[in-house]
């Protein structure tokens, strides 16, 4: 089958994604036609686009899901698990690969079920992330990024190219993958949010929450980043500030607002007050006076009812093993 996608012909290794946000030509092609297009450095993405403009807003389905694995395992223990095997058409390794450290990227074409969404792309990135895992034997991967149908997948001169003909995902398994209801934040997690909440949050991320260790990106990164993405620009620096200290630090880009905060609008306050009460139930009592819960006093949300609103906020990840 043929995957829908989107290449660029100036996009040659690793360059400055701004530089070649615009120019992207869609298209349908092979495997095979991928894997050379690869090969000849240039890069591409896994949807197409309305005007050749390369972001989110702009995509327009897929049909296919990539894997960006940075480490987590091997090639080789990779094709052992039996949804590589029946699933993925192909592999190859990335520019930073080594013999001691596999960087490569696997992808899932799904037949008969195109995914029209970027919602729909989540799902069913979520979905076979957690078949994946469950096989490897692994909590998380390393790198989510695959989550987003618009994500730039470089070009490499020295890949290895593994192809595995015809592989995919079934159109009888496809159209038993979940897609709930996309969760609609009117409010974007905010209603009755002050700024002495929003100056606690700041507060807590700077102060009291441990930082994320290794295996927590979905359970712990992302709901925090996606918190701090809802409140806005005056998180920017605590957020930074909490990321720099914890595993996910060690990666630049996990930093990056530009690449970190697009699309994720859920949690506001609330999201980080519940992870600080899952880290200690006393955590309030370590907020300054000038920041202590009053209730009653009109100056912010009952406490209680901050972390009630918390629990109804939808999940970032819905098929994460609990």
């Amino acid at each position: 089958m043929k995957i829908k996608c989107s290449l660029h012909s100036r996009c040659i290794d690793k360059q400055d994604p701004q530089k070649v946000a615009k120019g992207w030509l869609s298209d349908w092609k092979t495997p095979e036609e991928i894997a050379a297009h690869i090969q000849r450095g240039y890069g591409w993405t896994a949807t197409h686009f309305r005007d050749g403009h390369r972001k989110q807003a702009n995509a327009q389905g897929s049909n296919c899901v990539v894997f960006d694995f940075d480490g987590d395992c091997s090639l080789e223990q990779f094709w052992t698990t039996k949804v590589a095997q029946d699933w993925c058409v192909m592999t190859y390794t990335s520019a930073s690969h080594t013999p001691e450290i596999h960087r490569f990227r696997a992808l899932f074409p799904i037949e008969g079920m195109p995914m029209t969404t970027v919602w729909e792309h989540r799902c069913t990135y979520d979905w076979l992330a957690l078949q994946l895992a469950t096989q490897l034997g692994i909590d998380d991967f390393e790198d989510n990024c695959g989550r987003k149908p618009e994500r730039l997948w470089y070009g490499n001169r020295n890949s290895e190219v593994i192809h595995n003909a015809d592989a995919c995902v079934p159109i009888a398994v496809a159209a038993t993958i979940p897609i709930p209801d996309e969760p609609q934040f009117a409010a974007r997690g905010m209603d009755g949010v002050t700024d002495i909440d929003i100056k606690r949050a700041i507060f807590v991320l700077e102060n009291f929450l441990r930082p994320t260790e290794e295996g927590e990106y979905n359970s712990f990164y992302l709901p925090i980043t996606a918190a701090c993405a809802s409140i806005g620009d005056q998180m920017v620096d605590a957020w930074r500030h909490w990321v720099s200290k914890g595993h996910h630090g060690n990666k630049p880009a996990n930093m990056d607002p530009q690449l970190k905060w697009g699309g994720l609008t859920c949690g506001g306050p609330a999201t980080i007050f519940k992870h600080a009460k899952m880290q200690d139930t006393r955590w309030s009592s370590f907020l300054p006076e000038n920041l202590s819960f009053n209730p009653g006093s009109g100056q912010s949300m009952d406490l209680d009812a901050i972390l009630a609103q918390s629990m109804r906020t939808a999940p970032i990840s819905m098929f994460r093993r609990t």
